[in-house]
């Protein structure tokens, strides 16, 4: 909402009052209730105007008290106080001045209707007044009626082009109507003439943030923040921060906008997707709830609303928000990435690729309908839709990660060539990257290369030598061939990083069965499965170790247990 600032409102609240005194026969009748010059209430300016009002007096006298009270109230931060005065004023002597004060202060609390009506009867009795028809003209652009207000905002405008206030407006009006070029025209002209107008850069800034000018917005609104601190502009820039990364700053903009009551519902929104972005769930949760409640809620937005209920562990009513705005707009795709991402949470990789195609279907450019995609895909072996939504994802943006990920799932189509295509440009992107080392050693173990391979993960140790992946496919590399020391080593020095880590646990307990130590392989082993009960590897080495140790009856356990959840491993020697 474009509104003057409340200073602005005082302002006029205390030049209005004198000049109801002066219509007054005894200007003295107002004793202590009056503003100074200097702006500030007289000394007992609130009990004397209390007196007043309390008293038999003329209505141009109660009139000229509440106007007073209008200051007083808006210097103590009661703004439903300094409204109720308002009215009141114009209900005892109705003129352009306490009808058009009205009007404002009804648009600043949100009622462009009634900002609306009290304008019309202010112009009714001078069709010239200023305050009146910018009034006028704010309420009808805050009422969706852009296309009317314009011509009384062209005319405003060019009568009074350094009112910064107008050609804000106007700038808004051309900005609803989707006409941003016109809208910057007016607000370029409007800057050049006062080039750190605060109310002009955020509408300028609204206008950049559409047309994707993101480091000219974010300097209108440093500069719109550094002449005067609003809400409406920290917010706008709270999210430009969040995008690009400065979880601080953004976090600093989002403190400023704290008190959500009084933000309109266009701050509201990217008050909530900032909160999305540095991942402050319950803020970000918090806003779409009053986006809701001041119905506000398009469906796309409704979706966002509903992941942020997800992270906060309220799957249920995640689930349900994400349906009622597919039901209002099937094309919803924020959505259908809720419900995909719900699925994940819940471990049904089918139903979450589904929820993610549908979102893909209606935003093939989706970063988290393909990323989704690919790793649900992925873990339910369908490589060829991996190896599709990948390729998507790496069309809008080329990442180690998705390099790797990609030849993994070309791999396993014995797209080889293609693998190794996606593992050199990994290590072009990423040439200290210890996981493209990683990855690589994988590939050659895969095609039992293995001398390659180890000067892959020697490369990879040397880079980061915690790595506990790194050490554990060394290790198992050692193993494989017959390096059963160098195994231990490795492994020992990832457990001395990572001491609690699954794999490298059960990792040295199959080495010990290899080397024929049973009874330090069930030691291992048992840490192992105690953490992981289904490592089906780790029950298959612990079933031949405790056979070699003479328990039978746990042998068989465990074998059972290992075949029940991989039946392949009973033809393992």
């Amino acid at each position: 909402m474009i509104i003057r600032s409340l200073a602005a409102a005082v302002a006029a609240a205390a030049l209005l009052s004198p000049a109801l005194v002066q219509a007054q026969e005894e200007p003295d009748v107002f004793g202590a209730c009056r503003i100074e010059d200097s702006g500030e209430p007289a000394p007992g300016a609130a009990e004397a105007c209390d007196a007043l009002l309390a008293g038999e007096h003329p209505p141009v006298v109660k009139a000229g008290a509440h106007m007073v009270r209008v200051t007083l109230r808006l210097d103590a931060g009661d703004f439903d106080g300094a409204l109720r005065d308002a009215e009141a004023a114009a209900g005892l002597v109705p003129t352009p001045d306490t009808l058009g004060l009205a009007s404002r202060l009804n648009l600043i609390s949100g009622d462009p209707q009634r900002g609306l009506a009290y304008a019309d009867r202010a112009l009714e009795l001078d069709a010239q007044d200023p305050w009146a028809q910018a009034a006028r003209a704010e309420s009808l652009v805050e009422l969706g009626r852009a296309q009317e207000a314009l011509p009384l905002l062209t005319r405003l405008n060019r009568s009074r082009p350094d009112d910064s206030f107008v050609t804000a407006l106007l700038g808004r009006a051309y900005y609803d109507l989707d006409q941003n070029a016109r809208a910057r025209r007016v607000l370029d002209e409007g800057l050049r003439r006062t080039p750190e107008e605060p109310e002009m850069l955020l509408m300028r800034a609204k206008v950049l943030m559409d047309e994707g000018e993101t480091d000219a917005a974010r300097s209108d609104l440093d500069r719109a923040l550094a002449a005067r601190p609003t809400p409406a502009a920290a917010v706008r820039r709270a999210w430009l921060r969040a995008d690009q990364g400065d979880v601080g700053g953004a976090k600093a903009d989002l403190a400023v906008a704290s008190n959500l009551d009084g933000l309109d519902t266009d701050s509201l929104l990217y008050y909530a997707l900032a909160a999305v972005l540095v991942d402050e769930a319950e803020q970000a949760v918090e806003a779409f709830q009053h986006l809701k409640a001041a119905g506000a809620m398009e469906p796309w937005v409704q979706g966002i609303y509903a992941n942020g209920l997800r992270i906060l562990g309220r799957a249920d009513e995640a689930r349900t928000e994400a349906v009622e705005a597919i039901a209002a707009d099937p094309k919803a795709d924020t959505a259908w990435l809720t419900l995909g991402a719900i699925a994940d949470d819940e471990g049904d990789a089918g139903a979450a690729m589904n929820f993610y195609r549908h979102a893909v279907e209606i935003e093939p450019e989706s970063y988290l309908g393909n990323s989704g995609l690919a790793e649900a895909a992925f873990s339910t072996g369908d490589y060829a839709q991996a190896e599709k939504s990948y390729t998507a994802l790496l069309a809008l943006e080329p990442t180690v990660t998705t390099y790797l990920s990609r030849a993994a799932a070309r791999s396993y189509l014995d797209d080889l060539n293609g693998a190794w295509k996606d593992l050199d440009a990994a290590l072009a992107l990423g040439p200290d990257d210890p996981d493209v080392r990683a990855s690589r050693g994988d590939l050659h173990v895969y095609v039992e290369d293995y001398e390659a391979a180890r000067a892959e993960y020697d490369a990879g140790v040397a880079l980061a030598p915690d790595h506990a992946y790194l050490r554990l496919s060394r290790a198992a590399l050692f193993r494989a061939t017959g390096q059963f020391d160098a195994a231990l080593r490795d492994l020992n020095a990832g457990l001395a990083a990572h001491p609690d880590d699954q794999a490298l646990i059960a990792q040295k307990g199959i080495v010990y069965f290899v080397m024929e130590d049973p009874l330090s392989a069930v030691e291992w082993l048992d840490k192992a499965l105690a953490a992981n009960p289904e490592d089906v590897y780790a029950l298959w080495a612990r079933s031949r170790a405790k056979s070699q140790l003479g328990d039978a009856t746990g042998a068989a356990a465990d074998m059972e247990a290992a075949v029940r959840l991989d039946p392949s491993v009973a033809d393992l020697n």
